[in-house]
């Protein structure tokens, strides 16, 4: 029901122009109902009232990640991160987007760093598993996406990356179960 909650964000905004957790809530509800430009105007808006909003940052990164624009998404994730090192999710989602550059070092890098703030952040365990994959290290790819599941036991991504990681190892019998 993102349109009630746009609708009504919107009205509160009306009464209370200048409050940033009204336009960071706005832009997250654009964000998940496909607005995205809307979505950035509104994590902007935010940010402008209150430059040091690291969720607004994080979430500004994550709605141009989305867009495509993943060198400025890069930065809000850096500018969230500056402002509040001990925030594990911009970390992760600088990590996705590094990924998504090719820069899989630095992705690494990143999802190592969400995990040492947050160590059971089975998000981040699972995407440092995908980018160790694809730099050919696949049984450290399995060892973080075991962490994830033990960590969530319920938590199906995991396990179809674990099987992806498995079967580049030829172990077809263990990735089939795991999928």
């Amino acid at each position: 029901q993102f349109d009630i909650l746009i609708t009504k964000t919107k009205k509160l905004i009306d009464k209370f122009p200048r409050t940033p957790n009204l336009f960071n809530i706005l832009g997250i509800a654009l964000q998940k109902n496909n607005n995205p430009d809307e979505a950035i105007q509104s994590f902007m808006k935010a940010i402008d009232l209150k430059p040091d909003f690291d969720h607004a940052h994080n979430n500004l990164g994550n709605a141009l990640r989305r867009y495509g624009k993943l060198e400025e998404s890069i930065s809000s994730f850096q500018h969230a991160i500056k402002i509040n090192p001990n925030y594990a999710e911009p970390y992760n989602n600088q990590g996705l987007a590094l990924k998504d550059l090719r820069k899989l070092d630095d992705a690494v890098l990143s999802f190592e760093n969400a995990i040492k703030i947050n160590p059971n952040y089975t998000e981040a365990y699972s995407n440092l598993g995908i980018a160790l994959g694809e730099l050919g290290k696949f049984e450290e790819a399995i060892l973080n996406h075991r962490k994830a599941i033990k960590i969530n036991p319920n938590y199906a991504e995991a396990y179809s990356n674990l099987g992806i990681a498995l079967g580049e190892l030829g172990k077809f019998e263990e990735a089939i179960s795991s999928h």
